[in-house]
């Protein structure tokens, strides 16, 4: 980074977001769990760290699903070099849950706030031999410290940059972006824009994310089902936010549809939000139905924990998406995988999926 810029980013753009895991932790089920368990996940991992021999190789995501984009890249490191320690980190809650949680995955840490001495501290614990990053998750002090240490950082599934056009922030972007070794971009044209803005030939790989679509697909055809019997059909309305359930769910009140059952499942199920759903519309917890059970009075479910959506859709007959109606759309290729036929809002701009579909 320029002087001005480091200065700006280290002197406000990072105290504001410290301020504001602080505050907002209170109110947000995700950062309070964050902010309790982040330093004792770290204490834990540097006390048996300290004693590991094998060769470390460290993989960050953002949030969970680009920590599943990893997961193939993690089992064929796996089974190509069994020897490996591997270290994940995440910003969000649910994707450090998430990692916690795959078997090829041995130690699963928070990402701390970007700073130098918290950096600092993370790289000397995990101590990577190599350290590969997913599509767009670059901080950096984070960058710059491993760059200057000469530890190997790969960034895959490399799309080109929003920042990487900004008129402002282009210099900022690619002063990042050159100091990662080696940058696999997720198409060819990515490859293209990669290229022009670093000023060397960029390589690009078909997106791991389908890879592992496809994996869990067929793990869900194959899994015990999650629905009770139904004699009509099944709609999916898949990681939902209040704007997609208020519209959705009010419309549905004016259809006859008696032979359609609706599953939701809210892109956060906290208990605020199932109830939220509960109130709109006549509805089962999933948790609270037994498998065997006849179909009570109203056939709708609301799914009330995560983990589940991808076994939904192996039993829809359709889905919808949210996002689409406020942060954007939610991902389109899960539900496509198996068929089906996939509605979402108009908020798609972002979406490689829903462009793709659409052509």
């Amino acid at each position: 980074m320029g002087p001005l810029t480091s200065t700006l980013y280290r002197g406000l753009v990072v105290p504001l977001i410290r301020m504001g895991l602080f505050v907002l932790a209170p109110f947000n089920e995700k950062l309070a769990r964050r902010r309790r368990d982040e330093s004792r996940l770290l204490q834990q991992a540097k006390d048996r760290l300290a004693f590991e021999t094998r060769p470390r190789v460290w993989f960050h995501a953002a949030s969970m699903g680009e920590l599943e984009q990893l997961i193939p890249v993690i089992e064929q490191l796996r089974a190509s070099f069994a020897e490996v320690c591997i270290v994940s980190t995440c910003t969000s809650a649910s994707g450090r849950e998430h990692a916690a949680r795959q078997a090829c995955i041995d130690h699963a840490l928070y990402l701390p706030v970007d700073q130098p001495r918290a950096m600092s501290e993370l790289i000397d614990i995990i101590r990577p031999s190599v350290v590969v990053i997913d599509r767009y998750d670059l901080w950096p002090v984070m960058i710059s410290i491993l760059h200057h240490r000469r530890i190997v950082t790969m960034l895959v599934n490399a799309t080109m940059p929003s920042t990487g056009r900004n008129v402002v922030l282009r210099t900022f972007t690619r002063r990042l972006y050159r100091m990662i070794d080696t940058v696999i971009a997720v198409s060819q044209q990515d490859a293209h824009d990669l290229a022009i803005l670093l000023g060397r030939e960029i390589e690009w790989k078909p997106d791991t994310r389908m890879d592992r679509i496809l994996q869990r697909r067929d793990a869900a055809l194959r899994a015990p089902r999650e629905l009770p019997p139904w004699h009509g059909h099944t709609l999916v309305l898949g990681s939902t936010w209040p704007a997609d359930e208020a519209l959705l769910l009010e419309a549905w009140r004016g259809v006859s549809a008696g032979d359609w059952r609706l599953v939701i499942v809210p892109h956060e199920p906290t208990a605020r939000a199932v109830s939220a759903i509960e109130q709109r519309i006549p509805c089962r917890r999933l948790s609270e139905i037994t498998l065997d059970e006849l179909v009570s009075a109203s056939p709708h479910i609301v799914v009330d924990s995560v983990g589940k959506l991808l076994q939904l859709y192996a039993a829809a007959d359709a889905a919808y998406v949210g996002g689409g109606f406020g942060v954007g759309v939610h991902s389109l290729a899960e539900p496509a995988g198996f068929g089906i036929p996939v509605a979402c809002g108009p908020a798609i701009e972002r979406s490689r999926d829903a462009r793709g579909l659409m052509q």
